[in-house]
């Protein structure tokens, strides 16, 4: 066959099978009558295989040993390579996070620089970055406690207000007793939530 046929059948450029023909991956016979390369059923098999191993990011060199490995070698390629997918996705696992630590922070500091500018020093240490950033942005257990008695002494005050039938106070202090009872609860669930 011709190699428009191999085209349209390997989802190849031609100029991809030349250059697969040219390093040595696939050996073409010529018709004896034009000299035009006649592409056999074999020459389309090693195509589409060898279009599989370069989606996979396998050199040209590499793809040609593979072609001629018996299976285990084959095997092991294949296992190295998914090694090697399965770090750069831990690799973009931990970038995302930091852009999600990252964007939280500037939303409460202002900008990438002021959060960077703090953690600077662990830059060259991104394995640290994380840890460093999530427990910063924790709250302690302290805080937590303060602001628990800041949202207690309002529920308070509105209990007292209650108890002594204040009820002109009543009417502007129990939305804000309902509101500082929503705080506290969120407090201590944020609390608890940073430290799973």
């Amino acid at each position: 066959m011709q190699i428009k046929e191999v085209e349209k059948r390997t989802d190849l450029t031609a100029k991809s099978i030349r250059l697969y023909e040219e390093k040595g991956l696939i050996e073409i016979e010529r018709n004896k009558d034009n000299s035009y390369r006649e592409y056999s059923k074999e020459n389309i098999d090693v195509l589409k295989e060898i279009k599989v191993l370069r989606y996979l990011d396998f050199s040209i060199l590499h793809i040609k040993e593979l072609l001629v490995a018996s299976p285990k070698v084959t095997k092991e390629a294949l296992e190295n390579k998914e090694h090697e997918y399965q770090c750069e996705i831990e690799d973009y696992n931990m970038k995302i996070r930091i852009c999600n630590l990252l964007k939280k922070n500037c939303s409460k500091k202002g900008s990438i620089k002021q959060v960077l500018q703090e953690y600077e020093e662990l830059i060259p240490h991104l394995e640290n970055v994380v840890e460093e950033i999530q427990e910063i942005s924790r709250p302690s257990l302290l805080e937590t406690i303060g602001n628990s008695l800041l949202y207690l002494g309002i529920i308070i005050w509105l209990v007292a207000n209650m108890v002594d039938k204040k009820w002109s106070v009543l009417y502007y202090t129990i939305p804000i007793g309902l509101i500082a009872t929503v705080f506290l609860i969120s407090n201590w669930n944020k609390y608890f939530s940073h430290r799973k």
